[in-house]
């Protein structure tokens, strides 16, 4: 017997998922008819128009296309007549005119298994990006040097950061994680930029910090799929003097 899969569509807040070309009022996923179940407010030829359907996925760590922030909240929901599927590059896609909202999960899952532990890394982040924007402030020159190396070479311990990105980029996509991925690091990113420039970091501090909370996010999202090797690429150990060390359990 073939097993129903399990369909999860994440929103905002306030239950709306914004349209992808934003030419028309967001929609509300939670706005069910009497019979329970979410119609498209704009039907149109199936599947070729993005905002005539809603688009459901089979693995969480892909709810966040179109959203790539946080909060959001995360539904188990069930497809109602007719579904497209996604090519072979996007295979747990399924598109949908209508649906049915069947429970709320934690949010967390559409980071992956991990999710949890990326969001508990966001706390620890904004004074880690104010440690890497001092770091670099205090000796621009060597620090541009010690990235550079970073990014280019390979240790008896680590790969080059290049390979490490590369490989984190593959393993996400695998994992159906991809958009979890382009999320973390976007936050992280956001988070990394106010911290340094809290402190009055120049743009090249930032940049920097910028580039270390996007590796870090990396690391811990993918922990469980990447070999130390590459993970600790990620976390820049040979990158930090004491005063921005990360935790192994990071």
């Amino acid at each position: 017997m073939t097993k129903t899969p399990t369909y999860y569509a994440a929103t905002l807040p306030d239950g709306t998922v914004p349209t992808i070309t934003g030419g028309r009022a967001p929609l509300d996923l939670l706005t069910a008819g009497a019979d329970g179940i979410t119609r498209h407010p704009a039907p149109g030829k199936r599947w070729f128009d993005n905002d005539s359907f809603f688009t459901i996925v089979t693995q969480p760590g892909e709810s966040l296309r179109g959203l790539w922030r946080w909060p959001v909240r995360l539904f188990i929901v069930e497809p109602v007549g007719e579904t497209g599927t996604g090519d072979r590059y996007y295979p747990y896609q399924r598109m949908t005119h209508a649906l049915r909202v069947v429970e709320e999960t934690d949010a967390w899952r559409a980071f992956g298994p991990l999710g949890q532990k990326v969001l508990d890394s966001w706390t620890e982040l904004p004074a880690l990006a104010r440690g890497w924007a001092h770091e670099w402030s205090a000796d621009p020159d060597g620090m541009h040097q010690r990235y550079e190396d970073w990014r280019l070479c390979n240790t008896e311990t680590t790969t080059s950061g290049v390979r490490a990105e590369a490989m984190a980029a593959e393993a996400a996509n695998r994992a159906r994680r991809g958009e979890a991925l382009t999320t973390a690091r976007k936050i992280a990113i956001d988070m990394a930029t106010r911290a340094a420039s809290s402190i009055g970091a120049d743009q090249a501090a930032i940049h920097y910090s910028c580039r270390r909370a996007a590796h870090l996010a990396e690391a811990v999202l993918l922990a469980d799929r990447l070999t130390p090797y590459l993970a600790d690429t990620l976390r820049g150990i040979h990158l930090e003097s004491g005063s921005s060390r990360l935790r192994a359990d990071a």
